[in-house]
């Protein structure tokens, strides 16, 4: 919490000292409040960097199984395969009504809301399943937002 007040006090700084516009420092704040989980897990995985390979491995697992066991395409899948796609998992934030251009990735929602399509997707849903598939032509390609 520290850390966030001092980088709000610094943004609020440089909005002063910049004359942005009220509009653009709210999206800011609201962009800076919404990312701090964001920032906390990435600070997180950087300091399991220094421990040992399978240590580090098993706890990146345990972190990306809590979101495997509710996908339907990792029903029915062993250990092996579940290891590989935990240890290529990169998490992203984005700001509100930002196009998401992930679209050679499985992207699982963590917090609000994506409208892909005609469909509105919620926490804990995800798309971008097919990309795991190795054969391009099998794989769909939509743009979030």
């Amino acid at each position: 919490q520290i850390e966030f007040d001092a980088q709000l006090d610094t943004f609020n700084r440089l909005a002063v000292e910049n004359g942005l516009p009220r509009r653009i420092r709210r999206r800011a704040r609201e962009y800076l409040r919404e990312s701090q989980h964001h920032v906390q897990f990435k600070r997180s995985m950087e300091a399991i960097e220094s421990l040992p390979p399978a240590l580090r491995g098993s706890i990146i697992e345990h972190v990306a199984f809590c979101h495997f066991d509710y996908m339907l395409v990792f029903k029915r899948t062993g250990g092996r395969f579940r290891h590989e796609v935990a240890q290529r998992i990169r998490p992203h934030f984005f700001e509100r009504q930002d196009r998401v251009s992930l679209l050679e990735s499985l992207c699982v929602i963590e917090r609000g809301l994506v409208l892909l399509g005609s469909r509105i997707l919620i926490r804990g849903e995800n798309w971008g399943a097919d990309n795991i598939i190795t054969l391009e032509k099998l794989r769909m390609v939509h743009p979030a937002k």
